[in-house]
């Protein structure tokens, strides 16, 4: 997601993950999920907006709900490390 953020031609609007938010993705301390990728999108364009906060995504927890929205033009689908085989 940092790299999409980065784009400048790129809008995050969803963040769409079925897990709130937990410890071990990719190592025991990292915590990710759905409200920390939220929480990451919003943090990122609030440093950029003039007001300091910024709530223009939603976080889902159902990607149908992502796919159903009429803005969105792209969906980045990110499995975890055993589902790469």
């Amino acid at each position: 997601m940092p790299a999409f953020l980065r784009q400048e031609d790129v809008q995050v609007v969803a963040v769409c993950d079925f897990n709130r938010g937990s410890n071990g993705y990719k190592s025991p301390d990292q915590f990710l999920g759905r409200e920390p990728g939220w929480k990451t999108v919003n943090d990122y364009y609030a440093k950029k907006a003039d007001s300091g906060t910024y709530r223009g995504s939603r976080a889902y927890n159902d990607f149908r709900e992502v796919l159903g929205r009429p803005d969105v033009d792209a969906v980045a689908i990110i499995v975890p490390d055993h589902w790469h085989r």
